[in-house]
């Protein structure tokens, strides 16, 4: 095993999941996930809204991935952490009681995923909200002020803009999409930004 010595950085996601599950090292599973820390970090904090907690989820998740990786048959790693994390994220927001408690399966996580999303976004702060609104195009940064700052419906923004109703949803439909990765994009932009600061 001095080939893993040597160059352990240089090995791949999955050869670094063998050279674990044969040797029980922890180097392994610390190497790898040294690799993808900041992701796990930045669906934590979409999910948490809390630094300090979303700190601590990624500690979580660590100690998960090396129990999880003795047994389970991982063929895309980045993907798999991803839907761990989100799992667990679920699993910390029930615990606390701030989402309704409903069985977690492959069935309802995709629709309970979308409502998170969708309170992620009316509950960040109105600074940043505010802040990222600017960079969306005219039309979806008017229709989803009107729409989430004043509490518009759909019918009372298509009376006081020259837009149809149907462009009005598209409108605050994909402009809500656009936030969302702009906020998710600047919370794991932050992320790197910290690790790179104190590396």
């Amino acid at each position: 095993m001095k080939l893993f010595k040597t160059h352990i950085s240089k090995l791949s996601d999955i050869e670094l999941i063998k050279a674990y599950q044969k040797e029980n090292a922890q180097k392994f599973t610390a190497e790898l996930f040294s690799r993808y820390a900041h992701l796990v970090f930045g669906v934590s904090l979409k999910y948490l809204k809390s630094e300090p907690e979303a700190k601590d989820l990624t500690q979580n998740v660590y100690t998960v991935i090396q129990k999880k990786l003795k047994t389970h048959e991982v063929t895309n790693f980045s993907s798999w952490l991803h839907q761990l994390t989100k799992n667990e994220c679920l699993m910390e927001l029930r615990r606390n009681k701030r989402i309704e408690l409903v069985p977690l399966t492959e069935n309802n996580l995709e629709e309970e995923d979308s409502h998170i999303d969708e309170k992620i976004l009316l509950e960040t702060k109105i600074e940043t909200l505010l802040k990222e609104l600017e960079n969306l195009k005219p039309a979806q940064k008017e229709c989803m002020k009107l729409f989430y700052l004043k509490k518009m419906s759909y019918r009372e923004i298509t009376s006081s803009t020259p837009y149809s109703e149907k462009e009005v949803k598209s409108y605050i439909q994909n402009g809500k999409r656009n936030l969302k990765n702009q906020l998710i994009h600047h919370a794991e932009f932050r992320t790197e930004e910290r690790a790179t600061r104190s590396a």
